[in-house]
């Protein structure tokens, strides 16, 4: 490692103990208020110190001060990663660092009847055999909303869910169970936080990309286990993981058993 490297490697944690030590107390709580037995303001150049670290990493002075210390802690994780050449463990997820497992499929008919469309569960019941998937969505699914208020909008032919989801909700008291959350795929040995809007995916020999995270609704409500007086805590609990929707980029055949991974690992 050359004197350069060195010294930038120096400097940058140098920077990281300025701003954790600024930036801390806030973050945590801590901030110095206005009224009686505040702290000492900071003076001279330690009162642009936060928002020099903040700058620094990209992130703007006008964010509550805990998020401007996260990002200018991660901003400065990312600068000495660069100077020291260490692997971006994003780079190594897309090249092939992870890989999940489908180990249930699942698909909803479309109703025969109004009342039917009214009333019924949306669990999606297990297809043991799995489904072929295109564009146009999963073979033999269907979703109303989707169908009728979205023209069968392709960013939404497939909906995604991870184990690690399921089992916190459970632990939290919620008796759900595989396919309550309307998912056509769900997958083990993947974070939730694997998927994001943009990213590519195999599954099976079908290539989806992710379009958006699903917003938790009523229809929830019609769960058979579900009290009526739980389901708004529910469903507010279900906020920011409630699944996943992806639109297909190369159509074919998904069952129990297929591997789920970035496509630079194919």
């Amino acid at each position: 490692m050359d004197s350069r490297r060195m010294a930038l490697g120096a400097s940058g944690f140098l920077a990281i103990a300025l701003c954790v030590a600024l930036l801390l107390p806030s973050t945590l709580g801590f901030a110095p208020s206005a009224g009686c037995g505040s702290l000492p303001a900071l003076r001279g150049s330690a009162a642009g110190a936060p928002g020099v670290c903040a700058a620094a990493a990209g992130v703007h002075v006008g964010q509550p001060v805990g998020n401007q210390a996260g990002g200018a802690v991660l901003g400065i994780m990312g600068f000495l990663q660069r100077v020291f050449g260490l692997p971006d463990a994003q780079a190594q997820d897309e090249a092939g660092g992870k890989q999940g497992l489908v180990v249930r499929t699942g698909v909803r008919a479309k109703p025969t009847t109004e009342g039917e469309a009214k009333s019924r569960s949306p669990n999606k019941p297990s297809v043991a055999e799995g489904f072929t998937v295109s564009t146009e969505g999963a073979m033999g699914d269907y979703n109303q909303y989707r169908a009728t208020a979205l023209k069968n909008t392709p960013d939404r032919a497939l909906s995604v869910m991870t184990t690690d989801v399921l089992e916190s909700l459970m632990a939290e008291g919620w008796p759900l169970q595989e396919g309550d959350l309307g998912e056509n795929v769900l997958v083990t040995g993947l974070p939730y936080s694997w998927f994001r809007v943009g990213r590519r995916f195999s599954v099976g020999d079908v290539l989806a990309e992710v379009t958006e995270p699903i917003q938790p609704c009523a229809n929830l409500c019609r769960l058979p286990w579900m009290e009526q007086p739980k389901c708004k805590p529910f469903i507010k609990t279900l906020a920011a993981r409630r699944g996943w929707y992806a639109k297909i980029i190369s159509g074919g055949s998904v069952a129990t058993g297929d591997a789920v991974m970035s496509p630079a690992a194919v």
